[in-house]
């Protein structure tokens, strides 16, 4: 992993000893409105790549989220996962290749921190940061957008105190959230920080650049609001590789100690088939389960649902320019629909059109919202929503 003759670090995270899984909550003000980060969302997928899972409103497994006094709270709702660097690394070029989670209300992120007092009596903390943050589209009551965020885009930032910081989203020209490893890197030079994606650079910053040594992060969690609510099960960012190539300049040194970190993958956490319906499996009772909405009759049993009337879930996704996969075990005697919406500027319909089993669906540009509606009679076993090949 580490070669002496360049300096250079390559990281497949076959072992994590040079990273801690972290276990914490941040970026919420009075009332906790999510449940951090949490070690048993971290685990490996079968091709051996490190995988951060993030678990959304409809979630209704066994984990639970973790409070600023370290004890478990709520349920597995809102809870991401992140590791952190044990070392602190100066000036450099930090590449990431992975994955980004689909749906709305996670952030994603690649960044590095340090944060410690300024000696100086009076002064903001010192707040170095450097991140690239991917979300998708947040709007607020009215349909106004929250941020001109979507996962077509990426904000790329610098911070030297948490009210001195510069924020810029850049547009990606193509949709992340495609299921295809992409490759985010940013160079951090003494007087500049350069921003890449896929090799391409985005951005160019000279604004609010740190000038200490801070800790490389990656990791997956939910703020409040300004990335969109989570409606979704459970989702999932994959990591392929880090790199760290140091450059000349040498950045100061201030609390920039090797730190301790759990780095053991708990083996019994393994990673589901993604399926972009919740409650796709219909494991748990829809009567209590808000994924679905159920009008007339039904009866639910794990595995297997009879209803008389309608079925339906909305789906929050930035979803144009993306193909999709439908698979349906149902018996005859229902129809099948989907709403391509969007919610910006209010909830408006750009295309409805009747569905079935194996049909690849194509969104419309502009789609964040996907309706899908269950008519008629019929006995449902399961329903799936995945990328199309």
């Amino acid at each position: 992993m580490f070669d002496v003759a360049t300096a250079t670090i390559k990281d497949d995270f076959s072992t994590l000893d040079g990273w801690g899984i972290q276990n914490r909550v941040w970026g919420y003000t009075g009332t906790q409105t999510h449940g951090g980060v949490i070690t048993d969302n971290v685990c490996y997928d079968a091709d051996g790549n490190l995988v951060l899972i993030a678990n959304g409103d409809y979630y209704e497994g066994d984990k639970k989220g973790i409070n600023a006094s370290y004890s478990s709270v709520r349920g597995g709702k809102r809870t991401g996962a992140a590791v952190k660097s044990r070392r602190a690394y100066g000036y450099g070029s930090f590449e990431v290749e992975m994955t980004v989670p689909a749906f709305n209300g996670i952030c994603t992120s690649i960044w590095l921190y340090n944060n410690f007092p300024d000696e100086t009596a009076g002064r903001e903390n010192h707040n170095y940061e450097i991140d690239i943050e991917l979300h998708g589209t947040a709007v607020k009551e009215n349909g106004a957008l929250r941020n001109d965020g979507n996962l077509s885009s990426m904000a790329c930032t610098t911070w030297l105190t948490e009210k001195d910081y510069k924020s810029q989203y850049v547009a990606a020209g193509k949709p992340l959230n495609d299921g295809a490893f992409h490759k985010f890197r940013f160079d951090w030079h003494s007087d500049k920080v350069e921003f890449y994606l896929d090799g391409r650079l985005m951005h160019t910053t000279r604004q609010y650049i740190p000038d200490n040594e801070m800790y490389f992060n990656i990791g997956c969690w939910f703020p409040n609001n300004w990335c969109g609510e989570p409606n979704f099960e459970t989702d999932y960012l994959t990591v392929k590789s880090f790199s760290y190539k140091p450059f000349s300049e040498k950045a100061n040194s201030l609390h920039a100690d090797p730190q301790a970190g759990n780095g053991t993958i708990n083996a019994a956490v393994t990673v589901p088939g993604r399926n972009y319906f919740a409650n796709g499996s219909l494991e748990y009772d829809v009567g209590k389960n808000e994924a679905f909405t159920v009008t007339g009759t039904h009866e639910w049993s794990k595995g297997k649902l009879s209803f008389d009337g309608s079925l339906s879930q909305t789906i929050d996704i930035d979803s144009a320019g993306l193909s999709y996969l439908l698979e349906l075990e149902m018996t005859a005697g229902a129809e099948v629909s989907v709403a391509y919406q969007t919610f910006v500027g209010g909830v408006k319909t750009l295309k409805t059109e009747t569905v079935s089993d194996g049909a690849v669906l194509s969104p419309p540009e502009g789609t964040t919202r996907m309706v899908f509606t269950f008519t008629g009679k019929a006995k449902l076993q399961s329903v799936r929503l995945t990328l199309a090949k």
